[in-house]
Order: structure tokens, then C-alpha cells, then sequence
């Protein structure tokens, strides 16, 4: 399904609707601003195959500009924190970017419509978390029901601006800090 150039949470629930009314078990939306690998749809699915309960899967995904910091987020009770380091394989994450993921039927059948939308009631009091984008609020409305969402670390689909953002982006703009100031970035 290709959809015309839009705002990326109408295009999205345009694309969910669209999903529900096919016989199709997963939904897979590869953002048009990331170079993604030629067997994406393979690496996705085989968190699957493996194990039908992930129902969310998206693949490690940077931010477009400085400091290319991953879009995986871990929240705890100090609030929510993105990713810094870690393993290579699939992990529990509190949201992900959308750059690239896979969604089954049924998280389309449980959470409430529309599924994707942006909240700003928070920017005043929080302006990187206040006001979460569309993928990151659709993780955690999931998650209010019981879904978990896993990142693929090994999946990268860079993001293309003036250049391609991807792990050694972020680890290079990361090691150039001055020393002390790692910690701080976000």
C-alpha cells in the first residue's frame, strides 16, 4: 500500500484501516526517509516465526539531527530514557521510533482508534517526552494493554537527511563530546 505524501499519523491510520479490511496478519510500514535493508520484511518476520506473541517489532532507528541518538526508549520509574548501549539481538523496549515495524492484526483490534496522533499536553513541562510523537504514544497506549514493543538492534534503516543517520553516526557525534558531557546527551 502506497500512500501519498501526508502528515505521518493520518497516513498511518489511513494505512491501518486500510490493513484491517485485507485478510493479512502483520502490517509492516517502512518510513520514505530511511534506506532500508533489501530483506527487511525477513529480518521483521523472523522475531515472529519464532514467537507469534511479539506483536510489535520495529528495528533500531536514529534521529535525523544531532545527537543521532537511537529512537528506543526504556521507561522506569525515574521516567523515560532512550537507549545508549546495547546488545545485538531483539529486546523489550518501552517504544520505538517508526522508522521501520512490524504490527500484528490483533494490537490494531485492541488498541482504541484512531491509533495514531499526537499529544502536547506535556510540552510545557517536558519538551523532549512531553509531547511524544505518534509512534512513541501508539507504545505506550499498547502497552497500557498488556502489549510489549521489541527492538530489533540488528535491523538498522538509516534515516536520510544531508546524510545517512545510522549507529555509527550517533557513535561518532557520541565520542566527539567533550569529555564528561557523554552522559548529558539526549
Amino acid at each position: 500500500l502506497h500512500l501519498p505524501y501526508g502528515f505521518a499519523d493520518r497516513m498511518r491510520n489511513k494505512a491501518a484501516e486500510a490493513f484491517l479490511e485485507s485478510d493479512y496478519t502483520h502490517m509492516i510500514m517502512l518510513d520514505s526517509d530511511h534506506i532500508h535493508p533489501v530483506d527487511i520484511v525477513q529480518r521483521l518476520c523472523r522475531w515472529v516465526a519464532v514467537d507469534p506473541e511479539k506483536q510489535i517489532v520495529g528495528g533500531m532507528n536514529f534521529k535525523r539531527c544531532a545527537p543521532y541518538s537511537p529512537c528506543a526508549f526504556i521507561d522506569d520509574e525515574r521516567g523515560t530514557f532512550r537507549l545508549h548501549e546495547w546488545e545485538q539481538g531483539l529486546m523489550e523496549v518501552s517504544s520505538i521510533g517508526f522508522g521501520c515495524v512490524m504490527i500484528a492484526r490483533e494490537v490494531f483490534e485492541t488498541v482504541p482508534r484512531p491509533w495514531f496522533y499526537h499529544d502536547y499536553s506535556g510540552a510545557a513541562t517536558d519538551p523532549e517526552f512531553g509531547y511524544p510523537g505518534h509512534d512513541l504514544l501508539f507504545c505506550r497506549r499498547a502497552a497500557a494493554l498488556g502489549i510489549k514493543t521489541w527492538c530489533d538492534t540488528t535491523t538498522v534503516s538509516p534515516h536520510m537527511t544531508s546524510v545517512k543517520v545510522g549507529e555509527a553516526t550517533y557513535r561518532t557525534y557520541f565520542e566527539t563530546l567533550p569529555e564528561g558531557s557523554q552522559e548529558v546527551v539526549d
